[in-house]
């Protein structure tokens, strides 16, 4: 059974001083982060681990899947939640409270595109977030960007159900459903995009072994999507719907909140909805991900040691997509981690 182990910081290579825009036909690397803002809640070494590992990589960029400023999402922590991990990355000129200063700053050229989560938006109307990442396309809230082969979409998902903090400002404006503006802007968007590979990402998952958000599932892969990534469990799951084995759905929360499990009773309701998933609990982490034109490889390493705990292929075929992942061993699917107190996402 897999076990909570005590962490060790990572010697970490030097961020490559001058990044070229990829082509659109080149091999790109992007790094994944999910609920990792945690420093504010004394969880540095367990946020820094992971920090240290994704700088190790040297990715072309970093996303991240919600949660980026615990607890409340407030002006006064993020420096120590973000800026003290990711401004090499960050380029957010008149930023409040303050901007970062570092490779990307000297390029010019934001590299870290976050997606907002629950605790984001316990400031009204997230405002800090949006002062803080000056750089970010559209309406910062939720937007798209291209790098090399990959269209990337942005998403908000904070509807009013999601909303725990008190105050009337606490979720997307327009909306976080289906039917919703925001939806529509999406669908028009995939339809657009010419690039290769369309990755979709946001905080709340639409399937997940417990809990799930049941209002963000929306038709990603009818639209034109070939993926999707979310946060806000504190675990890894990799799973798809029974009938489209070849759509992935990632969730990725481990990059420093504190770590959550999921029990065999709730595995077993997650799979009486027809939704098929591994999960892997109890450690820090992040995805590594690497794309060409006709093949993107997800690979999970946990931060104590760089170790790949789970990796899937996705190919281009003549019909659509190919996913094959690695065999997972049973000893991952449940985690015998417990956790005192209540995991807040």
């Amino acid at each position: 059974m897999i076990s909570l182990v005590a962490l060790t910081f990572l010697p970490y290579a030097v961020f490559s001083q001058m990044k070229e825009a990829p082509r659109s036909d080149s091999t790109i690397s992007f790094a994944v982060i999910g609920d990792y803002g945690s420093d504010a809640r004394g969880l540095g070494s367990d946020e820094g681990s992971v920090a240290n590992m994704v700088k190790s990589w040297d990715p072309d960029i970093i996303i991240s899947l919600g949660d980026n400023n615990y607890p409340k999402g407030a002006s006064k922590t993020i420096v120590q939640n973000i800026s003290k991990y990711y401004c090499d990355y960050i380029y957010n000129p008149g930023a409040l409270p303050q901007s970062c200063s570092g490779p990307a700053t000297t390029q010019k050229k934001n590299l870290f595109f976050p997606a907002l989560g629950n605790h984001d938006w316990c400031a009204a109307d997230a405002k800090p977030y949006t002062e803080y990442f000056t750089q970010l396309p559209g309406n910062r809230r939720y937007y798209d960007f291209v790098v090399g082969s990959v269209h990337f979409f942005a998403l908000d998902s904070q509807s009013k159900k999601a909303c725990t903090c008190k105050n009337p400002h606490c979720s997307e404006p327009d909306g976080a459903d289906k039917n919703s503006k925001q939806a529509k802007w999406l669908k028009n968007k995939l339809k657009e995009s010419r690039s290769a590979w369309k990755i979709v990402y946001f905080h709340h998952p639409p399937y997940a072994c417990k809990q799930p958000s049941e209002w963000m599932r929306w038709p990603f892969q009818s639209w034109g999507a070939h993926a999707v990534l979310s946060g806000h469990k504190h675990l890894y799951e990799r799973g798809w719907l029974s009938h489209a084995k070849d759509f992935p759905y990632f969730v990725n929360g481990v990059g420093g909140a504190k770590l959550s499990a999921c029990s065999a009773k709730e595995i077993r309701q997650t799979q009486s909805t027809a939704f098929e998933e591994i999960i892997i609990s109890g450690y820090y982490g992040a995805m590594r991900v690497e794309a060409s034109a006709d093949l993107m490889k997800f690979m999970f390493h946990r931060a104590m040691d760089g170790k790949v705990m789970d990796e899937c292929k996705l190919r281009k075929t003549q019909n659509g997509q190919k996913l094959d992942c690695m065999e997972v061993s049973k000893a991952h699917k449940i985690s015998s981690l417990k956790q005192k107190g209540v995991d807040e996402n």
